[in-house]
């Protein structure tokens, strides 16, 4: 029995990537890698982003409730760290997946948690890296927003990673402050 979900590969004009896959209660994820999501910051992170791609999970459950849909499927863990190996393997050691967690709907420390808990159970962590970065943005109600990046070890580029990816975030999350009035 495998332990992973097969997937499918769609490679896009901008040697993007989008992975579908379905899982055992119908629930579909797309795992997108954009290389274009952040062109115009190019010039100014080249180690970060010249081989950047943005990483998204996306998650669409059935419309029909069903409580085998909130039991941890661990193939989906698999079925993801696979993917993103897969990723890898094509784009070479110089790929950076750079990731936000979603904060529309107040579960973005849910999705840190759950995704660092993935990571850190995963072979994978062997030969790559992840950072993350905590941020608290101030506003009328201060929102906590989690971002990071991960990379193979043997990187080339490894040793500035780290400092382009703390000066880009701050660049990107102060770009979305709006002055309290």
């Amino acid at each position: 029995m495998d332990d992973f979900y097969s997937y499918r590969i769609e490679h896009c004009e901008d040697d993007s990537f989008s992975y579908n896959f379905i899982t055992k209660t119908n629930t579909i994820y797309a795992i997108n890698f954009d290389l274009s999501e952040y062109v115009e910051h190019l010039q100014d992170f080249p180690a970060l982003l010249q081989n950047g791609y943005s990483f998204s999970i996306f998650c669409f459950p059935p419309e029909v409730d069903n409580i085998e849909k909130r039991k941890y499927d661990k193939k989906i863990s698999n079925t993801i760290f696979r993917i993103i190996l897969n990723h890898f393997s094509n784009v070479g050691t110089e790929s950076v997946l750079l990731f936000h967690c979603d904060s529309s709907d107040n579960l973005q420390r849910c999705r840190h948690i759950l995704f660092n808990r993935w990571f850190n159970s995963c072979s994978m962590k062997i030969d790559y890296v992840m950072e993350t970065l905590e941020v608290e943005i101030a506003k009328e109600t201060p929102v906590m927003h989690y971002i990071g990046y991960i990379t193979m070890k043997n990187n080339p580029d490894f040793a500035v990673l780290q400092e382009e990816f703390n000066s880009f975030s701050m660049h990107m999350i102060g770009s979305k402050i709006t002055p309290l009035q």
